[in-house]
């Protein structure tokens, strides 16, 4: 009973393994890909703190 249970395991290991590597293999982004839209939110984040401070200069100006 010992070895049908030994090779009862492996398949189903087998058998999990190319269903989740497919699933990734879809689901994954190239990492260069995934590089570019960090650095462009970081410009946007730049962008919008930079909008704020000169929002804030106008309103102080105006006073």
């Amino acid at each position: 009973m010992e070895k049908t249970d030994e090779k009862a395991t492996p398949e189903e290991k087998q058998e999990a393994t190319p269903s989740v590597e497919e699933t990734n293999l879809k689901d994954t982004v190239p990492y260069e890909r995934f590089k570019e839209v960090i650095d462009e939110k970081n410009e946007f984040k730049g962008d919008i703190k930079s909008l704020k401070e000169s929002i804030e200069t106008l309103k102080q100006s105006q006073q």
